[in-house]
């Protein structure tokens, strides 16, 4: 399974077509401070939603670790968004316990994000582009440190339009 977006192929998604607007319902970062993923415009993001209790989503996670590092340079940000019903006190410690230390906290209080973008179980993955685009998801897990996965993440970013 693999996706063609805007000529680079992105292993592991399904490309979505005709997306809806996305999602502004607020979330929390690791100092219980509310954002959205409009903060993260300009930067192509890998949106997974996952909880503790989770055994796909505890499997995939040192691989999302692994892209964190291998992107932390790029203009590409992972976000792990935490499902626990107190994500905030759970995530932190889970992540640190499992040496998992490339990931940054973030919370999904509310499951709000998680209704606003329909999510039907867990793990699932969306990825959003630099202009803050839907472009493909993934229901379950996936290699998220594979090499061709990174390449298309950092192929993606550099089609980005520049500032100005």
């Amino acid at each position: 399974m693999a996706a063609e977006i805007n000529g680079v192929t992105v292993p592991f998604m399904v490309k979505v077509t005709n997306p809806d607007p996305l999602p502004q319902e607020p979330f929390l970062n690791a100092d219980g401070e509310e954002i959205t993923l409009a903060d993260f415009e300009g930067q192509v993001v890998v949106l997974n939603f996952w909880a503790t209790w989770c055994a796909p989503c505890v499997k995939e996670m040192p691989d999302l670790d692994a892209l964190a590092e291998a992107t932390a340079d790029d203009p590409i940000t992972v976000i792990a968004l935490n499902e626990d019903r107190k994500p905030l006190e759970v995530a932190p410690a889970w992540l640190r316990e499992q040496g998992l230390d490339h990931l940054e906290v973030f919370a999904d209080q509310r499951q709000g994000l998680a209704r606003a973008f329909q999510i039907r179980g867990m793990p699932t993955t969306v990825l959003i582009g630099p202009e803050g685009e839907k472009l493909a998801y993934r229901e379950g897990i996936a290699e998220w440190a594979d090499p061709d996965f990174i390449a298309a993440l950092r192929k993606l970013a550099e089609r980005a339009p520049a500032d100005g």
